[in-house]
């Protein structure tokens, strides 16, 4: 049974990004790092998730995302 979990939209979109750092998201989003963590923060505690890891399979498991809806640059 899938579970609801209620993200917002920009933490959906920080969740998108999250295997990228801090910095970057912040960047991408337009957002001061502080307010990135505070996103990060909020979706760990929603998705009960441990760490960045965790919420991503949780989130993927979940049908919440895709797996291909993550942002990943391998160009580093």
């Amino acid at each position: 049974m899938q579970r609801k979990h209620n993200l917002t939209l920009q933490e959906k979109k920080v969740l998108k990004l999250l295997a990228q750092n801090d910095n970057e998201i912040a960047f991408q989003l337009c957002l001061s790092v502080n307010t990135v963590k505070t996103y990060i923060r909020r979706i760990l505690i929603k998705l009960n998730a441990k760490n960045r890891t965790s919420a991503v399979i949780l989130s993927i498991n979940n049908g919440m995302v895709r797996s291909q809806d993550f942002k990943i640059n391998l160009t580093k």
